[in-house]
């Protein structure tokens, strides 16, 4: 597990750095059912969007301290994912943890463009 985050890191690292970022179409907003959660792989990127009653969030799927994927994990009504290897709780909005800023989740800026998402990254 560990070896894979390691190389996600670094093809992140080298991707990103390459082609800069920028705005990327993640999918259609009714693609996105209401009360949970769905992946999509941009740019090697695995990302989790949510949809519930605080509106649509997009964060990175796998969770800063033990890679498991966040949008496996519970939603929970104010806002927050937990996640299902070991019960800590991630802001939708911030990406802040439960225990602290040391485990924080990326968070991305997103957009609505004539009914499509766009994640930059």
């Amino acid at each position: 597990m560990i070896r894979w985050l390691i190389r996600a890191a670094r093809f992140l690292r080298e991707n990103l750095k390459r082609r800069g970022p920028r705005w990327i179409d993640i999918g259609a907003v009714d693609e996105f059912p209401f009360n949970a959660a769905r992946v999509v792989v941009r740019r090697g990127v695995p990302i989790a969007v949510f949809h519930d009653e605080t509106g649509i969030s997009v964060i990175g799927d796998i969770c800063p301290h033990m890679g498991a994927s966040l949008s496996e994990g519970t939603l929970h009504p104010d806002g927050s994912v937990e996640c299902p290897a070991h019960r800590m709780r991630f802001h939708l909005k911030t990406g802040a943890c439960s225990i602290g800023p040391v485990y924080s989740a990326r968070v991305f800026r997103f957009r609505r463009q004539n009914g499509r998402l766009e994640a930059f990254l």
